[in-house]
């Protein structure tokens, strides 16, 4: 037999193998009884379409019109369902240590093993056993009463964000330009988390630019995340080329700009944690390599660097986004501008008294109201947070035609977006009501069954065991910027 004539037999058996793959995938996978699209049901190309190229981050916003269109559950790719539910939250997320939930390879498994970005880390950790472990190193650094031990260095950096609006303010005004509050209230974030976590600020906020550079590289960075999940041996392979060739790609080099950034704050937190002069210092790194608790092969500076990578990240840009979107919709109506003031004015009657603690601020109902309704429109980490229930089968029920089985090891999601513009829930979502987390004296029983749900909806954190670590110091950061 010639070469010739072997190439339609190989072409034919590719072309068998291509088509029993697809009918098992559509009609014999253990989730073929979800409905979706027939294309996700055979490849995850499908969710790089949208996801990559050429609707580049758009995958979660497709998925709401796949949701009026499949029901509250879909299948979204060959192993993988998204909800659509608010009363199914807390059974894709538990509380109980009991439920293990592992974090999906199919998000975050592009960068395991590659020593890059934050593998290594808590956050990045898949298997939930190991998670507990790495998460409880850092805990106890960001519990209520250990933000509010070291509630003065926030306030330390509330008040040099107020010198630097003020210096801005001041040479913007002579050259007729607009301050960046997004930029700025990143700036405060990031010294925030950078003398919390390493023991030194990163000085953005005494910079004229507010460290628009770091911003900017940590924003650019994220990038590389769903191209990561849509060609991952690509990826990984992309992260080992010559610098000479990735400085061509504006993507790798904001990603390697982000991580040196990072890579200087932990080589100096790390080099402090082994001096003599400096043990006892109380910062999150510190606190890891200086428990007897924590074993010697998790206080190595690869897995010091990667919870660096994380706290960094997370601690910067969610609650400076979170406080920009806040500031925008305060301004932009005078109504609530002024009930805001007023509300605060007893507290701090002028310029020169001193920040009240944050437990106190936590007893205003309108700032409490206005800051929750800030973290609904900001919504934290809006993508899918993708989870495998490994030891139980979950019961979805309220399938269109009845229950669904989600078998144990598929992978599945919610995402807060679209909880949290929710039109049950949220009543013209896309407006800044505080109003819809109030409750007044006169309220009806139905209003203050809305209120209850809008509060008990509110997920800008997550929820369950592997819930933000850090939702006390982000809420602290908060509380504090008003006051200025």
């Amino acid at each position: 037999m010639d070469s010739i004539s072997v190439i339609p037999l190989i072409i034919t058996a590719l072309l068998l193998y291509i088509s029993v793959g697809a009918v098992r995938r559509l009609y014999f996978s253990r989730i073929s009884h979800v409905p979706g699209p027939k294309l996700a049901a055979l490849t995850y190309l499908y969710q790089r379409y949208w996801d990559v190229w050429p609707c580049s981050g758009q995958f979660m916003f497709h998925t709401i019109e796949l949701h009026k269109r499949y029901g509250p559950i879909v299948r979204v790719g060959p192993d993988e369902v998204h909800i659509d539910d608010a009363s199914f939250y807390s059974e894709c997320y538990p509380s109980s240590i009991i439920r293990r939930r592992d974090k999906s390879p199919l998000q975050f498994g592009w960068y395991q093993g590659t020593g890059e970005f934050s593998d290594g880390s808590s956050f990045s950790t898949l298997a939930n056993q190991l998670h507990r472990s790495r998460r409880a190193g850092i805990a106890p650094f960001f519990s209520k009463q250990m933000v509010r031990d070291l509630e003065p260095r926030v306030k330390d950096k509330v008040l040099r964000l107020r010198a630097a609006l003020l210096r801005h303010s001041k040479a913007i005004h002579k050259e007729e330009q607009l301050v960046d509050m997004n930029n700025a209230m990143s700036a405060l974030t990031m010294d925030v988390i950078s003398e919390y976590a390493f023991g030194r600020s990163i000085g953005a906020l005494d910079r004229p630019d507010l460290a628009k550079p770091y911003n900017d590289a940590l924003r650019e960075s994220m990038k590389i995340h769903p191209f990561g999940r849509a060609f991952p041996a690509l990826a990984r392979n992309l992260i080992y080329l010559p610098q000479w060739i990735t400085n061509h790609s504006p993507l790798l080099v904001a990603s390697e700009g982000f991580q040196n950034i990072v890579k200087d704050l932990s080589t100096k937190a790390f080099a402090d944690a082994h001096n003599t002069d400096t043990r006892g210092k109380r910062t999150v790194l510190h606190s890891i390599l200086q428990s007897p608790e924590v074993p010697e092969s998790e206080k190595t500076f690869p897995r010091i660097n990667a919870e660096g990578v994380i706290l960094f990240g997370a601690g910067t840009e969610t609650t400076g986004r979170t406080l920009a979107i806040t500031i925008l919709h305060i301004l932009a109506d005078p109504s609530i501008h002024a009930r805001l003031l007023e509300e605060l004015r007893p507290l701090i009657p002028s310029y020169q008294a001193p920040l009240p603690p944050v437990s106190q601020l936590e007893a205003l109902p309108f700032l409490t109201a206005v800051i929750n309704e800030g973290l609904r429109m900001g919504h934290g980490a809006c993508g899918r947070l993708s989870r495998i229930a490994p030891d139980e089968n979950l019961v979805f029920p309220n399938g269109l035609k009845g229950p669904v089985i989600i078998p144990a090891g598929t992978t599945f999601s919610q995402s807060s977006y679209l909880i949290h513009t929710n039109q049950e829930i949220y009543p013209d979502p896309f407006n800044f009501r505080p109003e819809r987390f109030l409750s007044s004296e006169n309220a009806t029983d139905a209003e203050n069954e809305a209120v209850n749900r809008a509060k008990a909806n509110l997920v800008p954190f997550g929820r369950g065991t592997r819930a933000c670590v850090g939702l006390n110091l982000a809420y602290s950061e908060l509380y504090l910027p008003w006051l200025q």
